[in-house]
């Protein structure tokens, strides 16, 4: 049974941490009864460890766009937290001193045994001197990890956040929500949400999209993407279902959460005009402007700007 376990396990982390590191992960998670759970990417951190409770045993999630080594780092930091339950429970604080020992314990296992590029080992020995409660708060580490994120994701209109100046409207990859870039408070930068003015610290290593204002710059913005010639057809072939008028046919069509607010756009398919307003949830509050009625329109909708 153990070793029908431990060849499922070996199978599905084959996926995601180097294959030198398999064994000693699929020990502990035999040893210690783990639930491991790889998850979409989540903004606000890698991975995570649950505790036992209700019948539950441990639990570790991951996020699933790591690469295969900055994977591997989150794994072992969420182990340490599990073996610092054991030994402490919920006595000691959760990236305390005893936690920082077991991770240091644990990533010992893995380094010169030629699992991690040697630029990684060296800067995950530097890191474990003081580990931090997330790997994004090294740059030595993050910047190195980072070097081995698959050609095929990167986004060359992602920025890191620290390389905007202060004052730089941003937002989220799939998050329509627009902040603007405040003062740093040792490893995060103290951002304000312009809907809703609230406060927010975001990690100085974020991956952000630089908030382009006006329509010639989301046009521009758009003309820097390898799928340009694919998103042109695409609008081709949409405006001609559409039946667009003559004067429409070389029309630009922007999704509705590029456009900066204030504008004024029609929909692609609608001669009705509207005036762009805050977000609510995934959808603009807009105005109609002819009859001044409010109605709210989804942030991916097509739209042609008026006077464009």
């Amino acid at each position: 049974m153990t070793n029908e376990l431990s060849k499922t396990l070996s199978k599905h982390l084959g996926n995601h941490i180097p294959a030198k590191a398999i064994p000693q992960i699929v020990d502990w998670m035999i040893q210690y009864g783990v639930n491991l759970t790889v998850t979409p990417p989540r903004k606000s951190k890698a991975g995570d460890y649950r505790a036992p409770s209700r019948g539950k045993g441990h639990r570790i999630s991951v996020n699933v766009d790591l690469n295969q080594y900055a994977f591997l780092v989150t794994l072992i930091h969420e182990f340490a937290h599990l073996l610092t339950f054991n030994e402490f429970a919920h006595r000691v604080k959760p990236h305390g001193p005893e936690w920082k020992n077991h991770y240091k314990k644990a990533m010992d296992y893995f380094l010169g045994k030629d699992i991690f590029p040697a630029d990684v080992e060296l800067a995950i020995k530097y890191y474990m001197l003081d580990p931090a409660a997330a790997t994004c708060r090294d740059d030595t580490l993050y910047k190195a990890l980072k070097q081995y994120d698959p050609e095929q994701e990167k986004d060359p209109n992602i920025k890191i956040l620290y390389t905007l100046p202060k004052g730089q409207k941003f937002r989220f990859k799939d998050d329509f929500k627009i902040f603007i870039k405040g003062d740093l408070r040792r490893t995060r930068f103290l951002c304000q949400e312009i809907n809703s003015g609230r406060q927010y610290t975001v990690g100085k290593n974020a991956e952000v999209y630089p908030v382009r204002s006006d329509a010639l710059e989301v046009r521009e913005a758009l003309q820097n993407k390898k799928q340009l010639s694919k998103f042109e057809g695409e609008m081709n072939d949409l405006r001609k279902q559409l039946g667009l008028p003559h004067d429409d046919l070389n029309a630009t069509i922007y999704m509705l959460g590029d456009l900066a607010e204030g504008q004024v756009f029609r929909l692609a398919n609608n001669p009705r005009v509207f005036k762009k307003g805050k977000l609510r949830r995934t959808r603009f509050i807009c105005e109609e402007i002819s009859t001044g009625r409010l109605v709210t329109i989804s942030g991916k909708a097509k739209v042609i700007l008026v006077g464009d």
